[in-house]
């Protein structure tokens, strides 16, 4: 029994001390952090404080600059801006007729898209009609029965059906493009 307090003690005493000397340890890493931080703080002051004065340096080289070539130096984001020693109104025609081409060709090319799907439309329905009329062939013929055969027509059925709604797309579109107005 007595042992047993003995180790007792011993045991509480030790991790009293394992406890104390690790809060020393935690003030100890605390205490180079904030010096640490302070130093970093302090070079981060002096960078910016640098970067200032960099930059007051440089505006005010821009604006002996800016005095000596004001005239050259117009960047503008609209059009008009360079009209590469036209007048205004020279300008504007060019401009206009830019415009009117653009347009022009625009409404060309999706003529020629509209007259490619046509195309592609057309040999679409040869083939729904060439599948149509060989199943048709080897129904007669009793190559495809029951559930074969159903099959197919659904096939068949849903190609059709597939073939009238692009037919339907085309039409309106090509509706759209004939009625752009081509000046």
């Amino acid at each position: 029994m007595k042992k047993l307090t003995l180790l007792l003690i011993v045991f509480i005493f030790g991790l009293s001390g394992l406890s104390f000397s690790q809060s020393d340890k935690g003030k100890a890493m605390k205490e180079e952090k904030g010096t640490k931080g302070k130093e970093m703080k302090e070079e981060h002051a002096k960078k910016d404080s640098d970067k200032k004065d960099y930059q007051k340096i440089e505006k005010k080289e821009g604006k002996e600059e800016d005095k000596a070539g004001k005239k050259d130096d117009k960047k503008g984001r609209a059009y008009g801006t360079d009209k590469e020693g036209m007048t205004g109104k020279e300008f504007g025609k060019m401009r206009s007729e830019d415009a009117k081409n653009k347009l022009k060709k625009q409404v060309s090319d999706s003529k020629e898209q509209v007259a490619a799907s046509e195309k592609k439309l057309s040999d679409m329905k040869d083939k729904v009609k060439k599948a149509k009329d060989s199943l048709e062939k080897k129904k007669k013929s009793g190559q495809l029965k029951g559930d074969k055969l159903k099959e197919k027509e659904e096939m068949v059925q849903e190609a059709e059906e597939l073939v009238d709604v692009l037919e339907q797309s085309v039409k309106s579109v090509k509706t759209i493009v004939e009625s752009q107005k081509l000046e």
